[in-house]
């Protein structure tokens, strides 16, 4: 019946789309219960928008028409007061990133609780840990933190860093900390202090012997 559900059925019967008497709009479900309610049982693409000028639009808004995310071409964007979440994770519509926190005062916020005030620290204390995955056995390898800025109004060039890293080869503890700034070339930063894994600071030398 037109005026209670419209349904087309595959050749063996079964539902695949399916207008209910509230307006709600089911594909691969006949139990629509939002206003359009896409199931699907396999890995596959659930939803595909494309425009000849490949500048397809997908707009979400609500009363307000300045709070909506708009999805367009490769690019999506935030309106105003609107932000997108996914679990802990937050992005405004200024672009601020916040994780733990659903208000980001800063480009980018981790909020965490750890109750650590003292004694050796463990990875569980840490609220940021840069990884480095590389499989190579060597001493000095590490992960690194660069501070850079832009030059001339188009390049980018670092000015610092700090290494983290291994002393020695092997799964060993014994670590190292280590600060750079380019006082050469551009890009191109030496190291010019360290801590080594006894605690010893090295200034313009990484084997400080006191």
């Amino acid at each position: 019946n037109a005026q209670d559900i419209a349904r087309f059925k595959n050749s063996v019967g079964n539902a695949k789309f399916v207008i209910d008497t509230n307006g709600n709009v089911g594909i691969g479900t006949t139990s629509p219960s939002v206003k359009l309610h896409v199931d699907s049982a396999s890995v596959e693409t659930i939803a595909y928008f494309r425009s000849t000028d490949n500048r397809g639009r997908i707009s979400i808004a609500d009363n307000d028409t300045t709070n909506y995310v708009i999805s367009e071409g490769s690019k999506m964007s935030l309106g105003s007061n609107a932000s997108l979440s996914a679990g802990n994770l937050t992005i405004d519509s200024s672009g601020k990133v916040g994780i733990g926190t659903t208000n980001p005062t800063v480009p980018l916020l981790v909020q965490y609780t750890d109750t650590h005030t003292s004694g050796d620290l463990a990875l569980a204390n840490s609220a940021l840990d840069i990884y480095n995955d590389s499989s190579n056995d060597v001493a000095g390898k590490g992960s690194t933190i660069t501070f850079s800025d832009t030059y001339s109004g188009a390049n980018k060039t670092t000015r610092a860093a700090i290494k983290g890293g291994t002393d020695t080869a092997g799964n060993t503890a014994d670590g190292f900390l280590a600060f750079y700034t380019d006082s050469g070339g551009a890009n191109s930063m030496q190291e010019v202090a360290r801590f080594n894994r006894q605690g010893r600071m090295g200034i313009n030398t990484d084997s400080p012997r006191q």
